[in-house]
């Protein structure tokens, strides 16, 4: 019998997401949100595999409200480079290796409103070798080569090779002026270029066209205007507000969109997606369908389809289709590529919307999910025909490979995925449950009042509060609620610098406490004994700060040992600081070896660690999927766990009384059992391994976190995510394991029978809880497993007995009260 201890007190705010952006390898997500943290998102074919590999943590005043990769040069960073600008009016280029800031720019503007990236033209050879473009490279290799011919027009700076050519970053400027800077791998952050006649009125979007040749800049008075680069005049001016239901003088432009086929869309304050003509500048069509502002568009990845989202939150899909195959007439003499290719009659239809976010959709992306191996499309299609048992472990849902998903978040803080190409057939799949959940740790051997203490991360402050043993406690089998008693605040450490908190750590006696910022690391230590249960003002004050070695810097993941001796924190460079909590010396430095890294492009970055309860082991996990164990004896590295599904690990922990069985979740939903000390699986995996793969193929949600009890001879884990845990019982695994085996082998029996006609019966695989012929499903019996559904979002999981578990959760409902009221509220049924 499990006991479920629930509590609701700890604060949770979580920040509109305002941007959006794909790296320049279209298989990360950039999501920027409103207090200036930055989110790194892996990008997966389906409902599993999303995972935040990376975060940048916000800073004060500093909100952001556009995002843009850039192509870089350096093997080392295929996803290119990332770049931020907000209403401080500075523009950022970011480390992703330190998630500090390289260089920053004055935009000599005022504030940003939008970024927009030149597009890179590549060679076709650069274009079929790349992942992302496996499936449409004849599209782009015809839009490219025109793309080469239409540069020849321009200036000399235009006549240069496009792949040697400095990439060139459009910024929409406050003062009403669209300036140019460009990106150079000789130096960090971007140069100023040239500068466009201001103009009245904000800037509020940019967007360039596919030959590089012209800028197109939306303002706050309804015009859409066109520059040539070359000579830097105004070409043509569009006004927006005629084709629209609003008027000029309320009218904004806050977003632009340019095709290949020499479209250009744009989405106003009347809720109007308005398709233009490049060319001329005429208006072509007007699709009202938002009861608000169109706040982002995005395309398709064959530009066919037209995404919009807007203030009212909506996502709706307008999809071209062909009513005529006359061509223009200057089509054959035409050398650009936005004035080809383009059947006269194309009507751009509604196809459908969806309205999945409660609140404002302010960004929209489109990326492309990483596939498995480097296999053309073709041959990889042809393996699985000819395959009669497909992979059971595949976690792809409703996705299918080498298509493009679409991404959108709001001010609901919410970030939902759909497939580009089937929009309206799948549900929108919410990757985000939780999003911006606090740090939250538990220290179980604390002598400050002899309990459970837990330590609770915020963005400008850390709390620490002692854990009732009388708390709401909820059971597991007959779901009877004991009477809630509130946590007691013992310290609160507030952050006065103008970055947010990065990380944090509590040591397991409870007496000391790290944190760092963007600057550098502090520790304080809790040194007085609260006997009373109520804590007064002046005592919550009263801690102690120690001095940690001066050569410490900045880092965003740090961790005590299990005797609390040591502080663990990630090092620049693979690097791990070891820091004696007694002498405050740095004793150690572990480095990881470079060789490490030689099979996996880009450069990896420490995002998890744990120790063994005896403190011989530690691992330590990165955002490219491997694993790096040391010992802490010998204060050597030890072993290279090699990547097994690709993704990073979520989650990591040793077993309390075998110190070397290390515990590992992936991003794919899968749970690995490693022996550090023999370097090799578990006995236990070995056996169940991929019958608890099926079993968590369904399990919903990604896996946040893994919690196992603090008795030694404890059989059991607790697999939970924000929407659910799973109790997985090592015990009754191994005894099932017959069982399951004879299931297995009555089932292929049974799936592989030849019918009268000679036809062999073809046996497909259902979602991982059975499986399926003759029509009817066969459930596959599991006792090991057991999974609990939970009704709020969870925060934290954690066990604080052998039979007794603490649950940090709030009511969604709770958390949208403390948003601010949606621009546009539907009412249903009108």
């Amino acid at each position: 019998m499990l006991e479920v201890h629930r509590c609701r007190q700890i604060d949770w705010t979580p920040s509109a997401v305002v941007a959006l952006a794909t790296s320049f390898d279209g298989t990360l997500v950039a999501a920027a949100r409103e207090n200036g943290a930055i989110e790194i998102w892996s990008v997966a074919a389906g409902s599993v595999g999303w995972h935040c590999q990376l975060r940048i943590a916000g800073r004060k005043d500093a909100e952001i409200s556009s995002l843009v990769w850039c192509e870089s040069e350096d093997e080392d960073e295929p996803h290119g480079r990332l770049f931020s600008a907000g209403l401080d009016g500075f523009i950022t280029e970011w480390n992703l290796r330190t998630l500090q800031p390289k260089e920053a720019v004055e935009s000599m503007g005022g504030a940003v409103w939008q970024l927009a990236a030149e597009h890179v033209m590549r060679s076709k050879t650069t274009m079929r070798s790349s992942r992302i473009q496996q499936g449409r490279s004849s599209q782009e290799d015809e839009s490219g080569s025109d793309s080469e011919d239409a540069s020849s027009n321009g200036s000399q700076d235009e006549q240069e090779d496009p792949e040697n050519r400095e990439q060139r970053v459009a910024v929409a400027c406050e003062d009403g002026c669209v300036r140019i800077f460009a990106v150079s791998d000789k130096k960090l952050g971007m140069i100023y270029r040239q500068s466009f006649p201001r103009v009245k009125g904000r800037i509020l979007s940019v967007a360039w066209t596919w030959d590089g040749t012209r800028l197109l800049g939306g303002g706050s008075d309804g015009c859409i205007r066109c520059w040539d680069i070359a000579s830097n005049r105004e070409v043509y001016r569009i006004t927006a507000g005629i084709g629209g239901k609003g008027s000029a003088s309320d009218f904004c432009i806050w977003d632009l969109l340019v095709l290949r086929d020499g479209s250009i869309v744009s989405g106003d304050s009347s809720g109007s997606t308005q398709f233009w003509d490049a060319k001329q500048g005429t208006l072509l069509q007007v699709q009202t369908r938002h009861d608000a502002d169109v706040l982002a568009l995005a395309a398709s990845p064959d530009h066919r389809s037209v995404f919009s989202a807007g203030a009212d939150g909506q996502v709706v899909q307008f999809h071209r289709v062909d009513e005529s195959s006359r061509m223009t007439d200057n089509a054959s003499t035409s050398s650009s590529v936005d004035f080809v290719m383009r059947p006269m009659g194309d009507r751009w239809v509604y196809i459908g919307g969806k309205r999945t976010h409660t609140h404002d959709v302010r960004a929209l992306a489109v990326a492309f999910p990483v596939i498995d191996g480097d296999l053309p499309v073709q041959k990889r299609r042809k393996q699985i025909q000819k395959s009669e048992h497909p992979k059971q472990t595949d976690y792809r849902k409703w996705a299918l490979s080498q298509t493009g998903m679409l991404i959108s978040g709001g001010n609901d803080a919410k970030l939902f995925t759909y497939p580009a190409n089937r929009f309206l057939s799948f549900h929108p799949h919410d990757i985000c449950p939780a999003p911006e959940r606090p740090f939250i740790q538990l220290a179980h051997r604390s002598p400050l009042q002899g309990g459970t203490l837990m330590m609770a991360q915020h963005p400008t402050q850390v709390d620490v509060w002692k854990i009732n043993s009388n708390e709401s406690a909820l059971n597991m089998d007959n779901r009877s609620m004991l009477k809630a008693q509130p946590l007691i605040l013992l310290a609160r450490i507030k952050c006065k610098s103008s970055g947010h908190i990065t990380c944090s750590a509590i040591s397991g006696n409870g007496c000391l406490v790290a944190l760092s910022d963007c600057q550098r690391p502090r520790l304080y230590q809790l040194e007085h004994d609260f006997t009373n249960s109520s804590v007064s003002e002046d005592k919550m004050r009263r801690i102690s700060k120690k001095k940690l070695p001066p050569v410490l810097q900045a880092t965003h993941c740090m961790l005590f040992s299990a005797d609390s001796t040591r502080l663990l924190l990630v090092a620049p460079q693979l690097s791990i600081w070891v820091v004696d909590t007694e002498s405050m010396e740095l004793v150690h430095t572990f480095k990881v070896p470079l060789e490490t890294f030689q099979s996996k492009l880009g450069k990896a970055v420490i995002v998890l660690m744990c120790t063994s309860s005896d403190g011989q082991w530690l691992a330590a996990a990165t955002n490219s999927g491997h694993v790096v164990v040391f010992n802490m004896e010998t204060m050597r590295h030890h072993w290279t766990v090699p990547v097994f599904d690709g993704t990073p690990a979520t989650a990591a922990v040793f077993h309390a009384g075998f110190s070397n069985v290390l515990i590992l979740s992936s991003s794919a939903n899968h749970l690995y059992v490693l022996d550090v000390e023999m370097k090799v699986p578990g006995e236990w995996y070995k056996r169940n391994g991929m019958h608890i793969a099926k079993q968590l193929l369904e399990f919903p949600g990604g896996i946040a976190g893994l919690s196992l009890p603090l008795s030694p001879d404890s059989t059991s884990i607790i697999v939970y995510s924000s929407s659910a845990m799973c109790v997985i019982d090592f015990s009754k695994l191994m005894l099932e394991e017959e069982v399951d085996r004879a299931h297995d082998d009555a089932f292929n029996a049974a799936g592989n029978q030849e019918h009268g006609n000679g036809t062999r019966k073809v046996v497909v695989h259902g979602n991982g809880n059975g499986s399926k012929h003759d029509g009817r499903s066969v459930p596959k019996k599991s006792i090991g497993t057991k999974f609990v559904p939970f009704r709020n979002p969870v925060l934290f999981l954690g066990h604080t007995g052998l039979s007794s578990v603490f649950v940090v959760e709030k009511p969604w409902s709770e958390v949208l009260q403390q948003f601010p009221a949606p621009v546009f509220r539907h009412v249903f049924g009108t």
